[in-house]
This record gives C-alpha cells, sequence and structure tokens, in this order.
C-alpha cells in the first residue's frame, strides 16, 4: 500500500507540478490496449505465446514545441505462459499438467519524454524514459487449476519493478493515437540469489491506443 501512495504522489508531482505547467498546453487521456510479456534473462526456453491487459490514464505537458512529458498510471498484466509444467509429488512427478501462466498484476507510473516530429512526419512521435512498477498480485493458471499468490506466505517475488521504457506511436485524429511500446524490466523478479533458474526479469511489448478527453 505504501509504494501504491508514493507511485501516485509522483504521478501528481509530475501531471499537475506548476513550474511545469505555467503557460504551457497539457491534456489527460486514456490508454488501452494489450500487453506480450515474457521472461528474460536465465529462464526456461519453453515460452509461449501470452497476452496481458494495460489500462489506465495518463498526461501529456507540452514542454516545447517538438518535446512533451507524458506521465500517468497504468494497470498492466505481465509475467509469461509455459509450455508445460510438472507438479513434484512425495513419489516424484505428477503428469503433464499442461500450459503454465504466471500473471503479474502490476501498477506503473511511467514516464516519457516524447518527441514529435514535424514537416511530412507531423503525425508520428516516439519517446523513452524510465517506469516503476508495484506489483498488486499474482494469479497463476494451469489447465487443472487456477490460484492466487499469498504474498504472507511467499518470500519470493520482488513487489517493486522498474525499467526502461521506449514507445512509438501515430495521431489518427487529434485526440486518438495509437503506439507501440517495450518495456524491459532492471529488477529481477525474485528476492533469492538463486530463484532455481537463473536470474529472470520482465519484458512486455505493448500495443495501445490513447484518447485525450480533456485539453488546456
Amino acid at each position: 500500500m505504501k509504494s501504491i501512495i508514493i507511485l501516485v504522489n509522483i504521478a501528481a508531482m509530475l501531471m499537475f507540478s506548476n513550474n511545469i505547467q505555467a503557460q504551457r498546453t497539457f491534456n489527460i487521456g486514456v490508454e488501452g490496449g494489450l500487453n506480450i510479456p515474457k521472461y528474460y534473462g536465465k529462464t526456461r526456453n519453453d515460452q509461449v505465446f501470452f497476452t496481458g491487459l494495460r489500462l489506465g490514464a495518463s498526461v501529456q505537458t507540452a514542454l516545447t514545441e517538438t518535446w512533451t512529458l507524458q506521465s500517468g498510471l497504468l494497470y498492466t498484466q505481465k509475467g509469461t505462459k509455459f509450455e508445460s509444467v510438472f507438479e513434484q509429488t512425495p513419489g516424484g512427478y505428477a503428469p503433464d499438467l499442461g500450459p503454465l501462466s504466471n500473471r503479474y498484476h502490476f501498477i506503473e507510473l511511467p514516464i516519457h519524454g516524447i518527441y514529435n516530429f514535424s514537416g511530412k512526419l507531423m503525425n508520428f512521435y516516439a519517446g523513452a524514459g524510465p517506469y516503476f512498477g508495484y506489483l498488486a498480485g499474482i494469479t497463476t493458471r494451469t489447465d487443472e487449476k487456477k490460484s492466487k499468490v499469498d504474498f504472507s506466505e511467499s518470500n519470493y517475488y520482488k513487489r517493486f519493478d522498474a525499467g526502461l521504457s521506449i514507445l512509438a506511436g501515430y495521431k489518427v485524429t487529434e485526440k486518438l493515437s495509437v503506439q507501440l511500446g517495450l518495456k524491459n524490466g532492471f529488477v529481477t523478479i525474485s528476492k533469492l540469489k538463486d530463484a532455481g533458474i537463473g536470474k529472470q526479469y520482465h519484458r512486455s511489448f505493448e500495443v495501445s491506443a490513447r484518447y485525450s478527453v480533456f485539453n488546456k
């Protein structure tokens, strides 16, 4: 809970700072789309196609005619899906339970510096910056069962994530834009130095749309 409050406070300072807003335009928009997440690092090689949601709101503040600062709060699903999983039992391993998905539910604060192209490319933009995330929950699913991770009983998962976010987009209309993104996490998923297979990190490809609901 403290991490969520910190993220909200940071977002508020970035979005509503008088130093940034003074004599500059800004707009508030809603975002929605899909993630294609996976682990990277020392991980299993049987990861398969997996999708997650991303929903939230963001604020864009014009810094110059070509540069924009964008930040906001997003609910985003990360994780991965493995082709198969075997459950260990006292007598050995049970039969293959089928695909295993680990769905991580994050609250994220991305901060992007965005460059708006001009001339014939005036509808295109690209940006990059850091992101910070708080892990609110984890859902695991196999063909046999679905369960939630109880953080009070597990010392495996880190609740904080941070990394680099890059994006590129196209302005369809004055209010609607579509964009592609990539987030590369720099914080290991596990608290343990030896997490069984090795150090693993979050990575996600993003496809989304943004619609501006307020301009000033």
